[in-house]
């Protein structure tokens, strides 16, 4: 806390000292000499910039990577809302070929998990987590070594992975082609159902990891803080 100089203990000094009135000094100590800087807040600045340079560094330091946490968590949250939007329709198109599911046509459900397929393959590119490097090369591997069969009920594979539909073709597509591809037992829904999943999982406890380390670090930054307000 601050100490202010008061005219009255000015007066009181120069009175035992036998000094005339001075009240200016009090003035100039207590608002500033030069500039708009107190002489006070002055010493204050020096002080901290002197004796606390690795302690401002560091809460530097610690901003900065909160900022990297927050980010962080909020592109894995983005990540589990995805491929929790793929797994629900990876189910909701292997019902409807399965003929048990809303009453949708086919190609219309197929456009919905062909969004969130080419969605989540995005993502994945995009992440620098080795698990999310694993998932996507496995959901791009079995985009492509379906590619054939795909392609002859209308879904085209591109060489990156991603899909395209033709909604007119699939429509016109033999029923149990499109069942050994797009049904709850097909081979290559099946498997992009189960990895949709574990990219849920993964970007479930990368969210909760950069949580963590966002409020570690906002803990640390409250005692910079703390000590800071303390001396000021």
């Amino acid at each position: 806390m601050g100490i202010r100089v008061t005219t009255q203990m000015l007066g009181y000094s120069r009175r035992r000292a036998g000094v005339g009135s001075g009240g200016s000094l009090a003035k100039y100590i207590n608002q500033g000499g030069t500039g708009n800087q107190s002489y006070y807040n002055g010493l204050v600045k020096n002080s901290l910039a002197g004796n606390d340079r690795l302690s401002a560094s560091r809460f530097s330091a610690l901003q900065k990577n909160s900022a990297a946490d927050r980010y962080e968590k909020s592109r894995y949250e983005k990540m589990e809302k995805a491929a929790g939007k793929l797994t629900q329709q990876t189910a909701a198109l292997g019902e409807k070929v399965d003929g048990s599911g809303e009453e949708i046509d086919i190609a219309t459900q197929a456009a919905g998990f062909v969004d969130a397929f080419n969605e989540n393959l995005s993502n994945l590119k995009q992440s620098t987590d080795i698990l999310d490097k694993y998932y996507h090369q496995s959901m791009k591997e079995t985009a492509l070594g379906n590619k054939n069969a795909l392609e002859e009920i209308g879904i085209t594979v591109a060489s990156n992975g991603l899909l395209t539909l033709d909604k007119e073709k699939l429509a016109g597509a033999d029923g149990e082609k499109v069942k050994k591809l797009l049904g709850t037992q097909g081979d290559f829904l099946r498997r992009i159902g189960y990895v949709s999943s574990r990219i849920a999982d993964n970007a479930a406890a990368n969210v909760e990891s950069a949580s963590s380390q966002y409020n570690s670090r906002g803990d640390i930054m409250n005692s910079y803080l703390s000590r800071f307000n303390r001396r000021g």
